[in-house]
Parts: structure tokens; sequence; C-alpha cells
């Protein structure tokens, strides 16, 4: 095996562990967007919540589409979770701030992952190049 056939292996192989990494950023990606989703989705609820007076009904998701009708008990205090599986009451405008740190560090991985993808993107691109340059150099 030439010189050559040996760089162009180990070329495929780096374009294979880069492309392996991009398809796992773009899935954290993904994931970074399905949440920040849902936050301005709870957002939004938090703000509809405001004109719901007590004792009110309303249609609470369980999950997958299905609901249960339910009475509004308490709109001055919502639960949100902190972590590790602790929940506190806050008032909502509270819980508001809370999914808006929420958002901005989701914001910010978001920023850092898509700066990683296109690095690793770049990464690929150079690697083609001296791929394709190796094979015109090998079939002569």
């Amino acid at each position: 095996m030439s010189e050559d056939e040996r760089n162009l292996e180990r070329i495929i192989a780096e374009l294979n562990a880069y492309e392996q990494q991009a398809r796992i950023l773009q899935r954290r990606i993904d994931l970074i967007n399905a949440s920040l989703q849902e936050i301005a989705l709870t957002a939004e609820s938090l703000d509809e919540l405001k004109n719901v007076t007590e004792d009110n009904e309303v249609l609470m998701p369980l999950g997958s589409g299905v609901y249960v009708r339910a009475k509004i008990i308490d709109i001055k205090k919502v639960i949100t979770t902190i972590g590790a599986e602790v929940a506190v009451d806050k008032d909502i405008t509270g819980a508001q701030l809370s999914l808006d740190q929420r958002s901005m560090a989701l914001q910010n991985a978001l920023q850092a992952t898509g700066q990683q993808l296109q690095e690793i993107a770049n990464k690929i691109n150079e690697l083609n190049r001296k791929a394709q340059t190796l094979v015109a150099k090998i079939r002569g």
C-alpha cells in the first residue's frame, strides 16, 4: 500500500469520526430547540393564566394528546421544578423569570453547539478536499 493510500484511509477514518460527531451535535441542537419550544408554550400558558379566575374549569394536559378537566384552585402560585426533582411554589412572575433564565441558558447552549457543528463541518469539507486530491493522485 502506498503512502497516499494510507493517508486516504486515515482521512476516511477521520471523516467518519467527524460525521458521527456532527450527528451527535445535530441531535443536541434538535433537543435544545424542542426545549425552547416547550418553554415558549409554557410562558404563553402562564400569560393566559393571569386572565383566569379561581374555580374556572380548564383542560389540563396529561400527555400524548390526553387532557382532563380541572378547576383552578390557586392562580397566585404555580409549582416549578428547580432541578434534581425538587419543585417549589412561585408566583407567576417568578415562574416566568425562571423560564426566561432557562431560555437564555438554552440559547447560549444552542449557539455554542451550532458553532461546534460549523467547525466540524469545516473540517469535514477540508478532509473531503484532501481525500479527493489523493484519490485523483492515486488514480493517476
